[in-house]
């Protein structure tokens, strides 16, 4: 509701040049009853390229969006407008998340982003689709970042995060920026064009001079209206571990018993709940003072193993149980 201000320029040369944007900073944006956007509320978008109209493929030099005082940009190129209009409207496309992964297949993108004003971008989602963690979500300070997809037979996917010293990351009972401590978070994947699969993931985490990456991640996705479970395996190391659990709410104790290093290998299938859990980790250089039967000075030879399984290999269990060894 409320005006918006739109500019369209065409041009026909070997291809069609166009130039769109939108500035719909005086409306009110809803569905429904619900408002996304209140009038007022920054919001100004657009894009400049050039459409082949043979194969529709569209190659964008500039685009941006802005909402409220946070910063989308990027360029790239779109395989075929084509094959993604007919896969987004194709009744029997599968799940959503199954289309996005094949889109995001056929795209060529590079963009940066900032964000200052998380809430504004929270406004926009159906409260029902926001994990309550995020919708709690908190954040002074700036969230940069960058993001790139390069199309191939398997396509690339790289993205940065970045909040700085003097931010503020929230994520309250799950994840606490410590105060004055940089957060840097990197992840590449890489996507199956054929079952959307993502493997070779890399996620690397750094909390000032903490670290935790994890590698060699393959993350397989329950197929077209398959409700099966998302199975996860991997490679991970982590470097002071005492920083890394400053970061975790209500861990004082935990961090005073554990620092030093580890690194090992997990896997686990999960649908809404864990159904199954293995974890091996070499715990050699890691000091253990949990209590005076559980503890081990760095330099040790250590070794952790977890499984977790259901009692009664239902999908959906109450309870779990659990059998660590360790050696010395």
């Amino acid at each position: 509701l409320g005006p918006v201000n739109v500019t369209v320029q065409a041009r026909k040369q070997n291809k069609l040049r166009l130039r769109l944007s939108a500035d719909a900073t005086g409306a009110e944006i809803r569905r429904g009853q619900r408002v996304l956007k209140p009038a007022g509320r920054k919001w100004d978008m657009g894009l400049a390229g050039d459409l082949d109209h043979r194969t529709t493929g569209f190659d964008v030099g500039e685009s941006w969006l802005q909402i409220a005082s946070n910063r989308f940009t990027g360029y790239g190129a779109l395989v075929s407008l084509r094959q993604l209009a007919g896969q987004l409207t194709d009744p029997n496309r599968g799940e959503i998340g199954q289309t996005l992964m094949s889109a995001l297949a056929r795209l060529d993108w590079r963009g940066e982003w900032e964000i200052l004003d998380s809430p504004a971008l929270l406004d926009l989602a159906a409260p029902a689709d926001i994990p309550a963690e995020l919708a709690k979500m908190q954040l002074a300070g700036p969230l940069t970042g960058r993001w790139f997809i390069h199309h191939g037979p398997a396509t690339q996917v790289h993205a940065t995060f970045h909040a700085g010293s003097e931010a503020r990351f929230v994520l309250p009972g799950r994840f606490t920026q410590p105060s004055g401590v940089p957060l840097d978070l990197s992840l590449s994947v890489t996507i199956d064009p054929n079952s959307n699969n993502l493997t070779d993931l890399t996620v690397d985490l750094a909390a000032g001079p903490a670290r935790l990456g994890i590698e060699g991640l393959e993350l397989v996705l329950p197929g077209g209206r398959a409700n099966g479970p998302v199975r996860i395996d991997g490679r991970f190391s982590a470097e002071r571990i005492e920083d890394l659990l400053a970061c975790v709410p209500g861990a004082d104790s935990l961090r005073r018993g554990l620092a030093g290093a580890a690194n090992g290998r997990v896997s686990l299938e999960a649908d809404r709940q864990l159904r199954r859990l293995n974890l091996s980790a070499n715990l050699k250089d890691t000091r253990i003072g949990l209590s005076p039967w559980f503890c081990k000075p760095a330099g040790q030879e250590g070794q952790l193993t977890v499984e977790l399984l259901p009692l009664d290999g239902q999908l959906a269990p109450e309870a779990m149980t659990g059998v660590s060894r360790r050696t010395n």
